[in-house]
């Protein structure tokens, strides 16, 4: 079967070819324009998973890149601040060497230790952005409130209400950063050492480890007292309230020459009847005796007991006295556990309390301060050795808050340099993008010159196969 070329051939022909050069031509001008070289996903589905994955990548690098910034920030902010504690209570322990050598200024060096007071619960609460930098996850706005003052206005405690964990942001695949720390961590550390008792009655420290902090009282309280032997005497009428023997105690009596002595102390003179003697010892150990049943021209040494109780919650809770090496005694309200050594417990009497190593930053100024005003009432050799241990004390603090500083200062270093090699990674992964998506532009302007003449031939060609007359026939 034969097959004829018509001019109508020949015209549909020229018009296909046209009509693909000219798309062709538009690709290319729009890829030149643009300069994107995939601009829908039919125009090269074999790389278009890579290519969306790489866009994602992008934009999570972004987000990451924005976190570590605002990181920076906040971390940068938490150092400053620090730092300023830092120094802050380096001028504390300069005010407290003061306070040790000149005992008359110690009123002008607790003010200026109110005044610093102020200034690190003003710097506990900074924030960053409307963001507490030291409440960890918690979105308090002050993280350490004042909940108690004392009649001159001055603070007393500060309590914390933020939370216990620190806040950490995500910087890339699996990894994060920890920005926002727990207040309690950084103003509120522990070094705890042996509890110190301030006083006479004879208590010492236990040997299982306290849960109390700060400072506190013990109250060593005298209940009742029992005597030994054969010598008719009783406890005199002022002896339940009266009485401060605790433990074992011995009582000479010589009833011919009526004298008593307590634990060898110089006699005491009474005149045989008398219900209520007052006999007093050493450290401040005083008995009342009834020697109405004295059995007559006894001469010897009796025993004595003297039991008690102690409570470090101001008597709300008591516990009795049994003269061991680890007696606990629990404050009713908040529960903490004060263990003591009763076994040499001799003298009822109140015991201050110090918890070595558990105060707060806060704590340590106040206790600090009202120690220079000797709010405790110490005697002048007690508040020269109470002011020295509050070195100890600062130095904990000063040295905690150096720890976090160097802490956040690392986490900042190490920012940086994950910040440097997200930069990169970043970089790369647009590279590849633009090897994937981007046009080649000498390239496309190569093609879309190669392009016009192909159209340019096309239409001489048709012009030419299409421009007939009867003479060609002839020939």
């Amino acid at each position: 079967m034969s097959f004829r070329i018509t001019p109508h051939h020949l015209a549909n022909e020229t018009i296909r070819y046209s009509q693909s050069h000219n798309a062709n031509l538009a690709r290319l001008q729009r890829q030149i324009s643009s300069g994107l070289r995939i601009e829908k996903p039919s125009d090269q589905p074999g790389v278009l998973s890579s290519l969306l994955a790489n866009k994602a990548s992008v934009l999570r690098i972004d987000v990451d890149i924005e976190n570590i910034t605002s990181s920076r920030s906040k971390l940068n902010q938490s150092v400053s601040q620090l730092v300023s504690a830092k120094e802050a209570f380096q001028r504390a322990k300069s005010l407290n060497l003061q306070g040790v050598q000149s005992y008359e200024e110690r009123e002008t060096f607790a003010q200026e230790i109110d005044g610093i007071l102020e200034l690190v619960v003003h710097i506990a609460n900074t924030t960053d952005g409307g963001k507490p930098l030291y409440a960890g996850t918690s979105n308090t706005l002050e993280p350490f409130r004042i909940v108690g003052t004392d009649l001159e206005g001055r603070t007393t405690q500060v309590a914390y209400e933020g939370s216990e964990d620190r806040s950490s942001v995500v910087i890339g695949v699996r990894q994060s950063v920890e920005t926002l720390y727990a207040g309690s961590e950084i103003f509120a550390s522990m070094d705890r050492q042996a509890t110190i008792f301030i006083g006479d009655t004879g208590v010492e420290p236990g040997p299982s480890v306290d849960s109390a902090t700060g400072f506190g009282e013990l109250e060593v309280t005298h209940t009742i007292t029992t005597f030994g032997g054969a010598s008719g005497l009783q406890p005199g009428a002022s002896s339940i309230g009266g009485d401060t023997i605790l433990g074992a105690h011995t009582l000479t009596v010589d009833e011919p020459n009526g004298t008593l002595a307590l634990d060898g102390a110089p006699p005491v003179s009474f005149v045989a009847g008398d219900p209520d003697v007052r006999v007093e010892g050493i450290n401040g150990a005083v008995v009342y005796v009834d020697t109405a049943t004295l059995v007559g021209g006894f001469t010897g040494t009796i025993s004595l007991q003297g039991d008690g109780t102690l409570s470090t919650d101001g008597g709300a809770s008591t516990t009795a006295i049994d003269f061991t090496a680890n007696q606990a005694v629990t404050h009713a309200t908040t529960g903490d556990i004060t263990y003591i050594d009763t076994s040499a417990v001799s003298v009822a009497g109140q015991e201050l309390v110090e918890y070595s190593g558990t105060a707060s930053a806060f704590e340590v100024l106040v206790n600090l301060r009202d120690d220079l005003l000797n709010t405790r009432g110490l005697t002048q050799s007690q508040w020269h050795d109470s002011i020295e241990r509050h070195l100890g004390e600062i130095q904990r603090v000063h040295d905690h808050l150096l720890s976090v500083v160097s802490e956040q200062s690392a986490t900042l270093e190490n920012l940086d340099a994950f910040e440097n090699q997200t930069e990169v990674y970043k970089l790369d992964t647009q590279h590849e993008i633009a090897e994937v998506e981007s046009t080649d532009v000498p390239e496309a302007v190569v093609q879309f010159q190669a392009a016009q003449n192909s159209l340019q031939y096309t239409y001489a060609i048709s012009l030419q196969l299409m421009n007939t007359n009867i003479l060609d026939f002839l020939t």
